[in-house]
């Protein structure tokens, strides 16, 4: 599932959605912890990739 929402949905929506999913039903995390670490991982990875390294990375079928 990951892979494909990755193609459709691009890295910025696809991380901090499986995120928020996993903490909240696999780790068993509150909604808050959930949703909080998932909106840090999607700016880490924005940060990270498209302003400091300058890396393209897949915009999926929507963004593009």
């Amino acid at each position: 599932g990951f892979f494909v929402l990755l193609y459709v949905a691009g890295l910025f929506v696809t991380a901090p959605l499986f995120s928020l999913l996993y903490l909240r039903f696999a780790g068993r995390r509150t909604w808050l912890f959930s949703a909080v670490y998932a909106v840090v991982i999607g700016v880490v990875l924005y940060v990270a990739f498209e302003l400091a390294l300058g890396v393209p990375t897949p915009p999926g079928l929507f963004l593009d």
